[in-house]
């Protein structure tokens, strides 16, 4: 059966209207494409179907660039143009906030911040399969390791540094317990790196072959944890430290009108104590989340789900104080010890859970923000933390959402607290992917 497909679904999918008045949808088709499929599954709404054939291929369509796409469940969108991406990610926004106004939206939805297409991860997740002796990325929906040598979306020092552990290490190990369940790592623009490893028990296993890469000038330490049991990646307990060089940490600048420019300095971590992955768009949405905010030396600014203290360092060069709240202790610590690097008096870091109000320290309680930034976990905010925005009354507030999901149910609530959605950011973060993270300013009405 042929069909012409006209859009794209929230999975990628090609989407065709069917006689019938269903829905097709076509895995790996695009929008403006005539393919010829075959149904796999059917019910009353809608239609799935395989693709057997391109008839006439989408302008938007190009060639992958990775020999595992299709296979390696990281990139799925690598059949898309660039710009064709932005567009469905931009429309997928748009969409949403029709939707939900019943009519034409007056909020304003900026051009997203883009990406290098290439190259761009600073952050790596290697997953090892004891089985077969696989190290890589999991395969598409499953499990499965799939053994990569090469990974192009990757900053090009994880693929060098891959090669060497599995000539450096993995050759030598005969006992599968030395193998790690899973290695991290983590870049800066200056071309070092810090690695993780984490072990799955009871049979903890040796990690004396790992000294050897001490050697390697451009990693700076190794760190073991313990593997959470029952995961394919959370972190456990710390172990122990293989070596340490020195600190991991990225120079960032940010440039906003009538001020001076500023520079700022984070340390980074492989292990846990979340830090963006994407470090050339992350500069980018520090700077377009100082201009949404248009902060002034007389803002008190409340800093929700702060992490490392991200956009609370940001925050404090132009406003008089930064409370950061974050519930993760080490992330807390790298807050700290981020706050210090930047040698600012003027943020408290605290470490407690973001959304139980009940359970922060009296002085948060009756802290009155003038602005506030949510930066939550994918599944959004508690009731709890939506109630206490809404008796604290502040003039604006910044969400960033990694799901679009959650924040269309955030911006709901926001709204619904008197305040107006002004403006929204896409930020593409993770070029080839469906991951749409989101940048929002509410005023108060």
């Amino acid at each position: 059966m042929q069909v012409k497909c006209h859009d794209l679904d929230k999975f990628g999918n090609g989407v065709a209207l069917l006689p019938s008045g269903q829905k097709l949808f076509v895995e790996g088709a695009l929008p403006e494409e005539t393919v010829e499929v075959e149904i796999t599954a059917s019910s009353q709404a809608y239609q799935r179907a395989r693709l057997k054939e391109i008839i006439h291929p989408s302008k938007y369509r190009v060639l992958p660039f990775c020999n595992f796409f299709e296979k390696c469940g990281g990139c799925t969108l690598q059949h898309l143009s660039y710009q064709g991406q932005l567009d469905y990610k931009s429309k997928m926004i748009e969409k949403l906030l029709l939707k939900e106004s019943n009519q034409e939206t007056s909020t304003k939805i900026s051009a997203p911040l883009t990406s290098e297409t290439r190259g761009y991860r600073n952050r790596a997740i290697f997953r090892i399969e004891k089985s077969n002796w696989a190290i890589g990325l999991f395969e598409a929906a499953s499990n499965r390791v799939i053994n990569i040598e090469q990974c192009p979306v990757q900053d090009e020092i994880f693929n060098e540094i891959l090669c060497l552990i599995r000539e450096k290490i993995f050759s030598k190990i005969t006992i599968k317990d030395d193998l790690p369940s899973f290695i991290a790592s983590r870049s800066n623009s200056a071309g070092q790196i810090s690695l993780a490893i984490a072990f799955h028990g009871p049979n903890f296993g040796s990690t004396a072959l790992w000294h050897i890469l001490k050697n390697e000038q451009r990693i700076l330490s190794i760190d073991v944890y313990e593997a959470a049991r029952g995961t394919n990646y959370l972190w456990g307990n710390f172990r122990e430290n293989i070596f340490l060089k020195e600190a991991l940490f990225e120079r960032m600048k940010i440039s906003i009108p009538d001020h001076h420019d500023k520079e700022l300095s984070f340390e980074l971590n492989a292990g846990p104590g979340f830090f963006q992955t994407n470090l050339s768009t992350s500069q980018a949405m520090l700077q377009q989340a100082m201009q949404m905010l248009k902060l002034t030396k007389n803002d008190q600014v409340l800093d929700l789900f702060s992490g490392t203290a991200f956009f609370a360092i940001s925050a404090a060069q132009f406003s008089d104080s930064v409370v950061a709240v974050e519930a993760s202790l080490d992330a807390h610590a790298l807050a700290q010890k981020n706050i210090e690097r930047n040698k600012l008096a003027n943020i408290q870091a605290v470490n407690a859970n973001a959304d139980r109000p009940a359970d922060w320290p009296d002085k948060i309680k009756e802290m009155q923000p003038s602005a506030v930034i949510i930066d939550p976990p994918r599944r959004g905010i508690s009731r709890s933390l939506m109630s206490c925005l809404k008796d604290q009354k502040p003039d604006k507030i910044l969400t960033v959402n990694c799901k679009l999901s959650s924040f269309n149910i955030m911006q709901a609530q926001i709204r619904e607290a008197g305040y107006q959605l002004r403006e929204v950011v896409p930020v593409d973060l993770f070029p080839h992917t469906l991951h749409i993270e989101v940048m929002a300013i509410f005023e108060r009405l």
